[in-house]
């Protein structure tokens, strides 16, 4: 037996495996999970693949080149989720800024460790500029004047559009902010639970123009971060996470549907923004790329992580747009505005 043709025939062998599994977890982000839900769980170890892949590619140029083929056909089909992950272009400052902020309730972690009011964040949200803003999990307090952000940001000159719980004591929810007229808004309902999720649209006059902004909080996994990073609790919490990770992954990917599926029939441009609580190697993101564009895919710099935690590799925020009737000119994380456990994200546009 020749040796050579056995070791060469494993190396093949080996090289071919690795690419089918990676073509086989590529292809599983186009699954909606409502109909397999594994397929949306085997959808996250896409970028371990491909950091896999390039660390692999590096180290072969260096020790071996018998299995380089494998990492370099698997890279070239996985060009499309690499620029999901990384991205530097250029920013302009023409155009309107949309703001969008998952806001903890306006809650931040204090120096003793306690979640309390956050004066900083309500402060900051009311002087930042964006004419339009989008907010989730918005609390206004109809009792304190000082943590009613309603009326501070009304004095300011905004128009509120919500699909808010209205109470005597507060209001929380899903709120869009406009300096623009707001013409007409509505709601897609995602879950009996509002103060979790929702969906408003708002109809906004700017100009001679309508546009409709969609204001997007999906389905929450609401997996306690220790039971994914502390090794003493990640074995006893094996259970209750994979059955929060399952339940949401199917609950997400119908949200998607349906938002998806309405902005596709909306009689004005479409922008959504928001908390979509999955990565962009996902079938509920491939939903919203497959019509609009991303704007950090567009304008973004560096990789775009949105999640203010621990798990602090995550981009949940995304602004889409319609290309057909935007122009975007730059999009930004704001990484310095810690107070929620996400960062606000920007993105300005201008019609074209």
């Amino acid at each position: 037996m020749n040796l050579t043709k056995t070791k060469f025939s494993k190396f093949t062998t080996l090289s071919l495996a690795i690419t089918i599994c990676s073509c086989l977890c590529y292809a599983s982000a186009l699954i909606p999970p409502y109909a397999f839900w594994p397929a949306g769980i085997i959808s996250y170890s896409i970028p371990i693949i491909l950091v896999f892949h390039l660390v692999w590619l590096a180290l072969s140029f260096i020790f071996s080149s018998k299995i380089r083929s494998a990492s370099l056909i698997s890279i070239i089909i996985g060009i499309p989720y690499l620029t999901f992950t990384f991205e530097w272009n250029k920013q302009e400052t023409e155009g309107f800024s949309i703001l969008s902020y998952n806001l903890r309730n306006v809650r931040e972690i204090n120096e003793e460790g306690k979640m309390v009011f956050s004066e900083n964040m309500k402060k900051w949200i009311i002087e930042e500029d964006s004419p339009i803003k989008c907010f989730q999990e918005y609390v206004s307090s109809n009792k304190n004047p000082d943590k009613n952000i309603d009326e501070q940001l009304k004095a300011q000159g905004y128009i509120k559009s919500s699909n808010s719980n209205q109470t005597k004591k507060h209001t929380n929810g899903v709120v869009t902010f406009s300096k623009y007229p707001i013409i007409a808004q509505g709601e897609i309902v995602l879950n009996e639970n509002k103060n979790a999720n929702g969906c408003i649209f708002t109809d906004i006059l700017m100009d001679a123009d309508t546009i409709r902004i969609y204001n997007v909080h999906l389905f929450s996994n609401s997996i306690k971060q220790e039971n994914l990073t502390q090794r003493s609790k990640i074995k006893n919490s094996l259970g209750e996470t994979y059955r929060k990770l399952k339940s949401g992954i199917i609950m997400r990917s119908k949200q998607a549907k349906a938002i998806s599926t309405h902005a596709a029939t909306s009689p004005y441009p479409v922008i959504i923004c928001g908390d979509f609580n999955d990565i962009p190697y996902t079938f509920n993101y491939l939903t919203f790329r497959k019509l609009f564009e991303n704007s950090f895919e567009r304008k973004g710099m560096g990789f775009g992580f949105t999640y203010n935690s621990d798990l602090f590799f995550l981009r949940i925020d995304n602004q889409f747009f319609d290309n057909a009737f935007f122009k975007n000119h730059s999009f930004k994380v704001h990484r310095d505005i810690t107070y929620s456990d996400h960062f606000p994200i920007t993105g300005t546009y201008s019609l074209n």
